[in-house]
């Protein structure tokens, strides 16, 4: 019998009226994800519409209802903020840091969606990038930026410019201006979070776009590179005048002879055609209920499964592509305004009423949802401080269009296989060392300090343990499983909480791990995953005073509880701003997910730190150089906690004493190093003096202030 060859169907239905199904040559890229707790379920259609025929039918009946169908009252207060905020550009549909051919695959789409359709020219971004990424290799520029300090023509006009804004990206923009412009046309604050830039999703449209609208030097790719005409030469000063530029030349030669072949291997589509099911006379799009997106996907072998949403966002562009968003209710009831408020006496059941009122969104509870509890809002929504407590009790949040609940985590009795070879670029796994683990055995050392943990007589736990923070339950060994969705076709059944094992590998990777999210994409599926671990019991925060401020006794200074809160991506102190929180992050070296033991303060090298330290008392400091990336440190002890401040320009006298208001070290930004910063800041770390193995907890906010300001 002849050999058929798998094939991925995605069948998408809009409001009951737009169909977009594969092979239709309108569906440009789509993506759908379903996740656990309190991380967003959503989706994202692309779609060529010419003359923005479709986004004109779906928006000229919302115009008319002065808005989106919604179910009734769900966004009743939390309208402004999931409503789209995004500039002219839309992001790119990828997932994980796609490198070679499969980042050309998705450039090849990019162009087609921002219509850059000429071979030629998709061959001359394909070889932009190849030169400035080593086709996404390389995302942040290897020079530190010191180069760039005070280029007026760049922007950089604050100290810290240079390295804050160097090259990033598929075509390495550069400089603060740079930064700024494109932060309006995506949308996304690449000011504030400069390493948004090296991200894919927004990289691609910095390079598609920018090379097509002469953005980077005012000359574009209709410039050199049209009907008639191919200087694939004279191209290079799209980007940089003529550096380099008969090398990328050769470069886009080579990509011109691949691009049909990368096309066909990708369902890429030389000219897009408007969708042929979309109803010549569609009914009305008015659904009470609000308007669903329903997603079938699946193979020509097999069946299908079906993913549900509610739109919530349109937007067409003039280069006839229109995105729809869509989310499930536990997404859109995530959103709403961020407190800092302490609550004396709650549980899990009254801040599921308080979400009712604000929405109209009922969740049915099960489990321990009683217990009256202390809860510190630390810039969290309602619905974050729901999840965070349901965390702690071992619950979990689970939601769809239609509903919301609360329920005990129980693991699913499905189990899935992969083969290692059917692996995509992006997969990682492994594990990093953290402070509160609590680890099997006993650890010698070359020193008389003891262990950094505690140490119990097991390894990782049942992997039907549920994680509370309460019971000592945590997530650890944490990965990500980028899949050939063509080789494991059953993958798209998988959902939070259900289990994967990857054949074909040894030891860690053959057991069984937990599924926490689940992203579909067209070609690929990309899993998180994770072990349960024994960790120490949080501490629970306790309230002390209820209004903002210090007060001092000997010896140490007391927070109100608004100032023993933890600091916040993006939140401002003393001026400043939070560049990176206390936990875990992706480290902007590696890409890998790592604790991170303190707090970044974004500041401009020479800002002065000062000791927390009572007006009237002194303290001593140490300073020492951590040549593991620390850079020069300062270090000091005061009210039953040690304090220090990483990354250090100057630090002051060992010998000295120092009070209140009186400067012990300048921030600065440490270079040379192979864990070096990627910008100016101020790290700083805090622990309990008496803690033997220094565990590092989140720095107090009011503490954090006072070492920036030198005041109360």
């Amino acid at each position: 019998m002849p050999t058929v060859l798998r094939q991925q169907l995605v069948s998408i239905t809009i409001g009951q009226t737009l169909i977009l199904q594969t092979g239709d040559r309108s569906l440009l890229s789509w993506s759908a994800s379903i996740s656990d707790q309190d991380r967003s379920s959503q989706c994202v259609v692309e779609m060529f519409d010419q003359d923005s025929a479709v986004a004109n039918l779906f928006l000229t009946q919302f115009q008319a209802a002065g808005g989106i169908f919604t179910p009734e009252g769900l966004l009743r207060a939390v309208q402004k903020d999931i409503s789209s905020t995004g500039g002219s550009a839309s992001p790119a549909a990828v997932s994980g840091r796609p490198t070679g051919d499969d980042l050309a695959k998705i450039l090849i789409q990019e162009c087609r969606k921002n219509g850059v359709t000429s071979k030629p020219q998709i061959a001359y971004v394909l070889a932009t990038a190849q030169h400035e990424s080593n086709m996404g290799k390389l995302m942040v520029e290897l020079a530190s930026g010191r180069a760039y300090e005070g280029r007026k023509d760049l922007g950089n006009v604050r100290k810290g410019d240079g390295v804050l804004f160097k090259g990033r990206g598929y075509v390495q923009i550069t400089g603060r201006t740079n930064y700024a412009k494109w932060e309006k046309i995506l949308g996304v604050p690449l000011v504030s979070k400069p390493d948004l830039a090296a991200d894919p999703r927004y990289a691609a449209p910095v390079l598609v776009l920018g090379m097509k609208n002469g953005s980077f030097t005012g000359v574009s790719l209709n410039t050199y590179i049209r009907e008639g005409k191919t200087d694939f030469l004279n191209a290079r000063r799209i980007v940089n005048q003529m550096d380099k530029a008969s090398l990328i030349a050769g470069y886009a030669k080579t990509w011109l002879a691949k691009i049909d072949t990368l096309s066909r291997s990708n369902n890429v589509v030389s000219k897009p055609v408007p969708p042929q099911s979309l109803v010549s006379k569609p009914g009305n799009i008015n659904e009470e209920e609000g308007i669903k997106i329903y997603y079938d996907i699946g193979f020509n072998d097999r069946s299908s499964v079906r993913l549900e949403y509610y739109l919530t966002g349109i937007r067409t562009t003039e280069n006839d592509v229109t995105r729809f968003t869509g989310k499930q209710i536990k997404s859109i009831v995530g959103g709403g305004k961020k407190l800092f408020a302490a609550t004396h006496n709650t549980s899990i059941r009254q801040l599921a009423k308080r979400i009712k009122m604000d929405t109209g969104v009922d969740i049915s509870l099960s489990g321990n949802v009683s217990r009256v509890r202390q809860v510190v809002q630390e810039n969290e929504t309602v619905y974050q401080s729901l999840v965070r407590l349901a965390q702690e009790e071992g619950l979990v949040v689970k939601g769809d269009v239609k509903t919301l609940k609360i329920t005990p985590l129980s693991s699913s009795d499905r189990s899935f296989t992969v083969r290692r070879e059917h692996l995509l670029s992006g997969s990682t796994w492994g594990d990093e060392a953290v402070t509160n683990r609590v680890l099997k055995g006993s650890l010698k050392t070359d020193t008389n300090l003891p262990s950094s943990q505690q140490i119990i007589d097991e390894g990782v736990l049942d992997i039907q343990s549920v994680p509370s923070e309460d019971e000592g339950i945590g997530r650890g060994f944490e990965g990500q499983l980028v899949i050939d969705i063509h080789r494991t076709p059953g993958i798209i059944e998988l959902t939070p909480g259900d289990f994967i094992q990857v054949a074909g590998t040894l030891g860690s990777m053959a057991r069984k791990y937990r599924v926490s999210d689940v992203r579909h994409t067209s070609g690929q599926s990309t899993i998180d995953i994770y072990l349960p671990v024994r960790i120490a019991r949080t501490k629970k925060k306790t309230l002390a005073g209820s209004q903002p401020g210090v007060s001092t006794q000997d010896g140490q200074l007391n927070l109100s509880s608004s100032d023993r809160l933890s600091l916040k991506r993006g939140q401002n102190v003393a001026g400043y701003t939070v560049t990176s929180p206390f936990g875990y992050r992706t480290d902007p070296k590696t890409g890998t997910k790592r604790m991170h033991r303190g707090v970044d303060i974004g500041t401009p090298i020479g800002v002065k730190i000062y000791p927390v330290v009572k007006p009237g008392e002194t303290v001593k400091i140490k300073t020492f150089f951590d040549n593991r990336g620390g850079g020069k440190v300062v270090r000091w002890n005061y009210g039953g906690f040690t304090f220090q401040v990483l990354h250090c320009s100057v630090t002051g006298n060992p010998e000295k004493s120092y009070g209140f208001g009186e400067a012990i070290a300048r921030t600065g930004n440490t270079t040379g190093l192979v864990n070096r910063t990627t910008g100016p800041h101020a790290h700083v770390e805090q622990w309990r003096t008496d803690d033997p193995d220094k565990k590092r907890i989140n720095p107090y906010r009011g503490f954090v202030r006072i070492m920036l300001t030198g005041k109360m």
